[in-house]
């Protein structure tokens, strides 16, 4: 039996999220992409370059929430790390 994969919000991210409207308001825009973050991250665009590595979810409106960019990171045990969020400017 594996263990489950844990999905964090990075410290980080609070003051991201703080500057678009607060995890409330912008909560609901993962709930699309939950099941790719718990079961499959490494299907989500990557972000590289010579000092990171991420990947990242671009979510549509929903609600009141505009379209958003998370940022995330995958540990090597494969928890997800959710270190940035802000609004997708050209969505």
């Amino acid at each position: 039996m594996s263990a489950r994969r844990q999905i964090r919000y990075w410290n980080d991210c609070d003051a991201a999220a703080e500057r678009s409207g607060g995890y409330q308001r912008i909560d609901d825009s993962l709930n699309a992409v939950w099941d790719v973050l718990c079961n499959n991250p490494y299907q989500l665009p990557q972000i590289q370059s010579d000092w990171y590595n991420a990947r990242y979810v671009l979510t549509k409106p929903s609600g009141d929430a505009p379209a958003l960019v998370w940022v995330v990171t995958i540990d090597s045990n494969g928890d997800v790390q959710i270190e940035h969020v802000e609004e997708a400017e050209d969505y």
